[in-house]
């Protein structure tokens, strides 16, 4: 049987996902050529673990694993890194902000921090001036 050379260690600098992505392919193609995607499952999750390099084997012992039988398998693994590399979502948070007119404070929900610090200092900057 020929020698296929395994992909690059994965690189978690820059697009981490499209990287993952890449890398996922790559690992894919080489279980499929080189025949280990027949072997135990025990198997072909250190060849995953030895090919995915230093860093992803540092991310893979950070990773919380849910598996339905005894043993994770490598599917499940590579579940864990890909839900690990996927991009998160930005997450607006709604604050409250007050702002003074004449005497009485108006509340009312912005949709982002930013905006809350900016009138919080509008509004400081503005009592600041009343006194």
């Amino acid at each position: 049987m020929e020698q296929f050379k395994p992909p690059s260690p994965l690189t978690l600098i820059g697009n981490i996902a499209e990287n993952w992505r890449r890398w996922e392919q790559c690992f894919q193609l080489y279980m499929v050529a080189s025949g280990a995607v027949d072997k135990d499952n025990e198997v072909k999750i250190a060849i995953l673990l030895h090919t995915v390099g230093e860093e992803g084997l540092e991310v893979y012992n950070t990773l919380t694993i849910i598996h339905e039988g005894d043993e994770a398998t490598m599917e499940e693994v590579l579940v864990a890194f890909r839900d690990y590399c996927s991009p998160q979502k930005e997450r607006r948070f709604r604050t409250p902000s007050v702002l003074v007119a004449h005497g009485h404070q108006e509340y009312r929900w912005t949709d982002s921090s930013q905006s809350y610090v900016e009138r919080t200092k509008t509004v400081s900057l503005a009592e600041m001036k009343m006194t």
